[in-house]
């Protein structure tokens, strides 16, 4: 595990290649701005602007914070450095991560909210079967929609409180001054000054850039007394699989095993992925074709998994059945959204994970981010390729894929491919109060609440590797329950004598166990409607945003419909789950 402690901003006057923030290519940046000139602020190359606040991340936590502060009558610029307005909510992350939906408050709320009343404006059968849909009191929630609708729910909601975006154009310094930014360089010579600003990446690279102490990878059970902390026991696989391709080398991403004791700490990631969107509706197709970089080779341990999955259908297999073997859901996990779509993530073991791929990611330079979500890409379309055409792989796999097609009226923009990685966790930041495990499953109180969460502690896997005899395992996973739990305001500050004029509700001062439960997207925009409403409240009192009236806080977002504690929401509602149709039953 790496800790950041040191100031840096010596390092990026000199180097400020090092803080670029690119999670997509520049050209997609660009074609992505052009086709949506409504998210596009005018400000021209070169110029100077002036804000109150500057939010840097246009992700839903980005976002809510935005309209929160511009409600509350501050100046506001969202910049979106990487060109994309809505980040995983409109890049595929379309089946939301809810935990227990009664805690979601406030803005988070209000937006599931919106999505409802623009399905219900349109036609209510968009809403397929399997789709999650709340009734609760005048508002109907929906939980599973479309990435294009999330954009244009998203789009509307910043153009009523007149939000200034400036998209894809990166900063290049950060200019700090008696532990305040001052202004922010960006990539075309453009001067921001703003006298708050948050940061809302999934990388924090602002707080990085402006030397807040923060840290990357895994705790170990000693630092903070986590049992879940740390290298993680094996995952067995449901057979024995080799990791060896047929030259006796190890196949790609597999390493030896760890050398290292279980619960230590070390530079570990959680896989990324792509969140890709499936139809089955033949007009609105786009087939599964072979990807320019497809290399078979690529999928030895696939190859080796079904070779093993062989052995133990011995029987069915000379029986002539067709449907040996485990089904697709297995390797790509498809849940329902609206209008007859699916979001698809990776399966467990086997997917479009790149398990170890992303190790370098939250440190890396623009360069090297761009690679690592090059190789990403091509994993994730050949896998598709390899599942679909592969004589490899058992036929019920392959006819039950051959059944989709990415969804021709998504990511148009973008070969009908998200622009964004999934990064699940980057950058986490170190403040004098770290959320940890006991946090989210004991100590649940919190004296300055400004929100609950309520998600599993959900790891995905983080080392694949051989043992011994050259069988395959992997390390890292973590699904384990919560509690309902209060977030601390103390989460989202940098620690004192450290930066006074910024706030982090995404990249949260949280050790990786707990981090592993808060980073889903409703807990993300909670916390990002306390900071914009928190940086309202320091410019107005001219106080750094460690000494905020957390009671004031408190008490307008609870006036605002925050849920702050444990008590039931009191508002009648009926609870309606549209039940999944046989079609994706095998899923």
């Amino acid at each position: 595990m790496r800790n950041r402690f040191g100031m840096l901003r010596s390092v990026l006057s000199t180097n400020s290649k090092k803080i670029v923030c690119i999670t997509s290519t520049v050209l997609l940046s660009l074609i992505y701005c052009s086709n949506h000139p409504a998210t596009s602020s005018s400000v021209s190359v070169g110029s100077t602007i002036k804000c109150d606040l500057a939010v840097y991340g246009a992700t839903p936590s980005g976002i809510v914070s935005a309209i929160t502060a511009a409600e509350k009558g501050l100046s506001v610029v969202l910049l979106a450095p990487d060109g994309h307005i809505g980040g995983m909510m409109t890049s595929g992350l379309s089946r939301s991560d809810i935990g227990n939906w009664r805690v979601i408050g406030g803005k988070a709320r209000e937006f599931f909210a919106r999505i409802g009343k623009y399905y219900l404006s349109q036609n209510e059968e968009m809403l397929s079967p399997g789709v999650r849909v709340i009734e609760d009191g005048e508002q109907t929630l929906v939980f599973d929609f479309e990435p294009r609708v999330a954009q244009k729910v998203l789009n509307e909601w910043l153009a009523e409180q007149d939000v200034k975006i400036i998209a894809g154009r990166p900063f290049t310094k950060v200019v700090v001054r008696k532990h305040k930014i001052k202004a922010l360089i960006l990539e075309d010579g453009a001067k921001l000054i703003s006298k708050f600003f948050i940061d809302a990446t999934y990388e924090g690279d602002l707080m990085a850039a402006a030397g807040v102490p923060y840290t990357v990878g895994r705790e170990g059970t000693d630092k903070y007394g986590e049992p879940l902390a740390g290298l993680r026991p094996p995952l067995d696989w449901p057979f024995e699989v080799s990791g060896y391709n047929k030259d006796g080398k190890l196949a790609p991403h597999v390493t030896e095993k760890p050398d290292r004791r279980i619960g230590s700490g070390d530079d570990g990631i959680q896989a990324y992925n792509f969140r890709l969107i499936f139809s089955l509706d033949p007009s609105n197709q786009v087939k599964i074709k072979r990807p320019k970089n497809y290399d078979e080779s690529s999928y030895v341990v696939l190859c080796n998994y079904f070779d093993a999955q062989k052995l133990n259908c011995a029987e069915e297999i000379a029986s002539g059945s067709k449907n040996w073997g485990e089904p697709l859901g297995r390797y790509l996990s498809i849940f329902p959204i609206a209008n007859n779509k699916f979001d698809v993530n990776s399966g467990a073991a086997i997917g479009t994970h790149m398990i170890g791929a992303n190790h370098g990611y939250p440190e890396g330079s623009a360069e090297e981010r761009k690679k690592i979500w090059q190789a990403h890409k091509d994993w994730a379309e050949g896998l598709l390729y390899f599942l679909l055409k592969s004589k490899k792989v058992p036929p019920r796999v392959r006819r039950e894929l051959s059944r989709y097609g990415l969804a021709k009226d998504e990511f148009s923009d973008t070969g009908n491919w998200p622009p964004l990685l999934y990064i699940r966790e980057a950058r986490r930041m170190v403040s004098d109060f770290v959320l940890t495990q006991a946090d989210v499953q004991e100590n649940l109180s919190k004296r300055d609440s400004i929100g609950l969460g309520s998600y599993k502690i959900d790891s995905k896997r983080v080392h694949r590797y051989v043992d011994k005899r050259g069988i395959l395992h992997d390390e890292g996973g973590l699904y384990e329950p919560v509690r309902a739990y209060q977030i601390p305001y103390r989460i989202i500050i940098p620690p004192r004598g450290s930066i006074r004029n910024l706030l982090v509700p995404v990249a949260v001062s949280a050790s990786h166990v707990a981090f592993c439960s808060i980073r889903m997207e409703p807990q993300f925009m909670i916390m990002g409607q306390a900071a914009g409403l928190a940086a309202k409240l320091a410019l107005k009192e001219k106080l750094p945003a460690q000494n905020v009236n957390v009671d004031t806080l408190r008490k307008i977002l609870h006036e605002e419909g925050q849920v702050l504690d444990f008590r039931r929401r009191h508002q009648p509602y009926s609870v309606t789950i549209r039940v999944a149709p046989s079609r994706a039953a095998s899923n």
